[in-house]
């Protein structure tokens, strides 16, 4: 009798134990979510202040670059959902880095510094949000990868978002 008390006793701790594990595993998933969301916040709000900078650019150099600008412009203030955010985002870096190997081709123009440092400003604002945001998001990923986060996961509709924001210069870009 003392024997299946303490039976009952064990299995109703280990129960408990692992009840507590699995509510803890559910609680990481959902702040790492609500992490995901602020950094992406941070990052839109990095990405829609870049969008400023690019009319006095676009005024700034040959048509055909500044058509591009504009459009990448266009695109990024016409971007709504994440996954049109990631795109102009991607446009936009390649329209940047045209601009700006253009200019570094270019005879010096001090009109064009101040112009430089607000762009350098605005990109670097925005690689730091995009670089917390990624970190972010990689780490959710992983925590939904290991157990018990992914029995929990399964259970309460967690899923895995790949929406990443490029970070590398586009491969046109690179070869110059």
């Amino acid at each position: 009798m003392i024997r299946k008390a303490l039976a009952l006793i064990v299995l109703l701790a280990a129960i408990a134990a692992a009840w507590t594990r699995l509510a803890k595993a559910r609680d990481q998933l959902s702040r790492q979510r609500a992490s995901i969301e602020e950094a992406w916040t941070s990052a839109e709000e990095a990405f829609r202040s870049r969008l400023t900078v690019l009319p006095e650019i676009a005024a700034a150099v040959k048509p055909e670059t500044a058509g591009a600008i504009r459009s990448a412009a266009d695109q990024g203030r016409q971007a709504s959902t994440r996954a049109e955010i990631l795109a102009a985002s991607s446009t936009l870096d390649d329209a940047v880095a045209r601009w700006l190997v253009e200019v570094e081709g270019a005879p010096p123009r001090p009109a064009l510094d101040p112009l430089k440092e607000r762009l350098r400003e605005a990109e670097f604002r925005f690689a730091n949000e995009r670089r917390k945001y990624n970190s972010t998001l990689q780490s959710y990923n992983v925590a939904l990868e290991m157990f018990p986060n992914n029995a929990v996961a399964w259970w309460y509709g967690f899923d895995r978002s790949d929406a990443y924001f490029v970070t590398e210069w586009p491969k046109s870009e690179q070869a110059r």
